[in-house]
């Protein structure tokens, strides 16, 4: 739905710690979905970032050309771009694109790490431990 009427505020996390556990703990509850679409897309993006960051691995050590890193990166680059701006437009945030191109960069490997943690670890929220 995209409404102003249905706009939800989330406060920004303070520290690199608590933000980890906040995308934990929202990776958590994608096994609770209904929606075989929603899940489609999650996996669908989670398996391009993860595929990056392999793709990285290999090309840095040598393993893989730079066109097979460059050509996927490209392509999520621009599609993100397309997506998010429309997002930040409808937000009244275009200001906040000047760190896109930094953020396309560290993305895939902040939502990897978070995927892989929450399959293995618990987190915490509103002052309690959530285990897994």
């Amino acid at each position: 739905m995209k409404s102003k009427a249905a706009i939800v505020h989330t406060a920004l996390q303070p520290t690199w710690r608590s933000l980890l556990s906040q995308r934990i703990r929202w990776a958590a509850k994608t096994s609770a979905y209904k929606s075989f679409f929603g899940k489609a897309v999650g996996l669908t993006v989670l398996l391009m970032n993860f595929g990056l960051v392999v793709t990285f691995l290999g090309f840095a050590s040598g393993f893989f050309p730079s066109n097979l890193l460059i050509i996927p990166f490209l392509l999520k680059f621009n599609i993100d771009f397309i997506m998010i701006f429309n997002g930040a437009r409808f937000f009244g945030r275009e200001n906040a694109m000047k760190n896109y191109f930094f953020s396309s960069l560290i993305y895939p490997f902040f939502s990897s790490y978070v995927a892989i943690l929450s399959l293995f670890t618990g987190y915490h929220w509103k002052g309690r431990r959530f285990k897994k």
